[in-house]
């Protein structure tokens, strides 16, 4: 195995010890909690949204996302177990109040609940799925009528036209899925290459 091909599993489930750094970078790095703030200016969360969360890592952006609710409440959804326990205890003042629930489990695996999400957001963890056709359709059927997707990457190439190619590909993606209105952002401050936000409406 590769080192890209390590760190890119580590980044896709961190556990263990490398695993736990992993999540202390996700945590702290300034570029990550600039992406996640970012990426989130694009959705115009209300306070009584509804929210899915997906790939939530030890829990940031999902924090951001609790402080913006009322009466709402966001689904955090991770497939990693260390994830989930260093989410918990970051949010536990937000599960207290029934605001965050945490749900450790692959999006292909997505418990049935009576909750139809007015937004869902991805930062940084669609790309490790293992076919984002099937997880945006799934995505689909668990949104309200007009409701707000948000995927956010950041590609590891180096240049700009990389990021487009990654961007229309994506938006291409998400059409097929039953999305509409589809719009790329991009962010050139928050790393190598542009960041990448695309936005869609739930057809």
């Amino acid at each position: 195995m590769s080192l890209r091909e390590a760190v890119n599993g580590q980044l896709a489930e961190p556990r263990g010890f490398s695993g736990g750094m992993a999540g202390l970078m996700m945590l702290h790095r300034p570029s990550n909690r600039a992406r996640a703030r970012w990426a989130l200016s694009l959705i115009d969360l209300q306070s009584s949204d509804k929210v899915l969360d997906i790939g939530i890592g030890p829990g940031y952006s999902t924090g951001l996302i609790a402080e913006a609710l009322g009466q709402g409440v966001v689904v955090g959804l991770d497939r990693s177990a260390l994830m989930m326990s260093m989410a918990k205890r970051r949010l536990a003042r937000f599960m207290k109040t029934r605001t965050v629930m945490l749900l450790q489990a692959d999006l292909m695996d997505l418990p049935n609940f009576n909750i139809r999400f007015d937004k869902v957001v991805s930062i940084n963890a669609l790309q490790f799925q293992d076919d984002t056709s099937a997880e945006l359709a799934k995505l689909r059927a668990r949104m309200a009528p007009g409701a707000c997707l948000a995927v956010a990457v950041q590609p590891s190439d180096r240049n700009a036209s990389a990021s487009q190619a990654f961007a229309v590909h994506m938006a291409d993606s998400i059409r097929a899925a039953g999305f509409d209105k589809t719009q790329a952002h991009f962010n050139a401050s928050l790393g190598r290459s542009p960041c990448i936000c695309v936005v869609a409406r739930a057809a």
